[in-house]
């Protein structure tokens, strides 16, 4: 009789810690949705599976689209400044015309000091879809050209249709959003970015009725679960990789080899791999073993403590996931070290966008 009570307290207990751990999980998820504040990873005892699963009502919106308005400016002539930078600018502009700074007062021996580039106006437009356009041939597995040419449409910019909410914690955030038509499918596309990094993106095949009960959403599910499930290690260095770019405000990456980089086209290609299997991708690796040692030189102070050098990487794998179903995608809320959101298209079983959250 004794030992029965004993087994029916541990039992008791387990049931106890796992009802604490999941609704721990469920709290800091629905803190993250309603945008009170990014918690603290839960501290909870890992018996069992690290994947929950939460609901949300269709029309809430998390963090950063809670602060769009239709009602705000179109601000002409305003964009995010890593925009501005030639380290973004470089990668999509070939001509670029010389301007003298302070050409009055300026010695004529420093000539070369005191030149600067000049872009055109078109060339910030054409810079900007090239970017956001390589993330979507990605996605949508249309070349790049076809992307493109769609954005050349008059009126269809990216710079030319941004709204701009100024008052917000975290200063301003530009908002993109369209309906993108290519190879006669249609694609949401929600970009969403402060004036130093690329918060949101998602690309998605859009449909208007509820995707939920339709025969491949179920199976397209089952096998997100299974990646979620088999692939930690890889998701774990995934995350942190994202985490870093978040922290240094670096959407384009530049090597000392005069070589420019869409730093969270290799996020995608990297999550492509992990759904394929292909986790071991030999380039890829090396490209971003490369990243972290250039990281190391251009930015020290950043990264003496954040980021480890060559064979020290180690990923934490303590993360855990809140799996969240929309009428079109899942939220995934990634809680460990750091908070963020990836979004899967069960349909056609990718991973589709990503969204980060900051704490204020």
């Amino acid at each position: 009789m004794r030992s029965l009570k004993s087994l029916l307290f541990t039992l008791l207990c387990t049931v106890v810690i796992l009802g604490l751990g999941y609704l721990g999980i469920v709290e800091r998820g629905r803190q993250i949705l309603s945008s009170e504040s990014v918690p603290e990873r839960a501290e909870y005892e890992d018996v069992g599976s690290n994947i929950f699963y939460g609901k949300i009502e269709d029309n809430i919106e998390i963090f950063p689209w809670n602060y769009y308005s239709e009602t705000d400016d179109t601000i002409q002539g305003i964009i995010p400044t890593f925009m501005e930078e030639e380290i973004f600018l470089n990668q999509y502009v070939t001509e670029k015309t010389f301007a003298i700074k302070d050409a009055d007062s300026m010695d004529m021996g420093d000539t070369e000091l005191n030149e600067t580039y000049y872009y055109f106006p078109e060339q910030y437009l054409n810079a900007a879809d090239s970017y956001f356009g390589e993330l979507i041939a990605y996605e949508t597995e249309v070349g790049t050209e076809e992307v493109s040419a769609w954005f050349q449409k008059e009126g269809n910019h990216i710079l030319e249709n941004i709204i701009v909410a100024e008052n917000t914690p975290v200063g301003m955030i530009f908002f993109y959003q369209d309906i993108l038509q290519l190879r006669g499918k249609k694609y949401q596309v929600r970009i969403a970015c402060s004036n130093w990094n690329v918060i949101n993106f998602i690309c998605v095949e859009y449909d208007t009725q509820d995707k939920r009960e339709r025969t491949e959403w179920k199976a397209g599910k089952e096998k997100m679960v299974e990646v979620l499930e088999h692939s930690e290690e890889s998701l774990s260095a995934y995350f942190s990789f994202m985490s870093k770019l978040n922290d240094l405000g670096a959407p384009s990456v530049y090597f000392v080899d005069y070589e420019y980089a869409n730093a969270y086209l290799y996020g995608f290609r990297w999550l492509g791999n992990i759904m394929l299997g292909r986790e071991e991708d030999d380039e890829l690796s090396m490209e971003i073993e490369k990243w972290l040692l250039e990281w190391q030189n251009i930015y020290p102070e950043k990264t003496e403590s954040g980021i480890a050098k060559d064979e020290d990487v180690a990923y934490s794998v303590n993360y855990s996931y809140q799996v969240v179903e929309l009428k079109d995608m899942i939220l995934i809320l990634v809680q460990g070290d750091a908070a963020m959101g990836l979004y899967f298209d069960p349909i056609n079983q990718k991973f589709c966008g990503y969204n980060f959250f900051y704490e204020f």
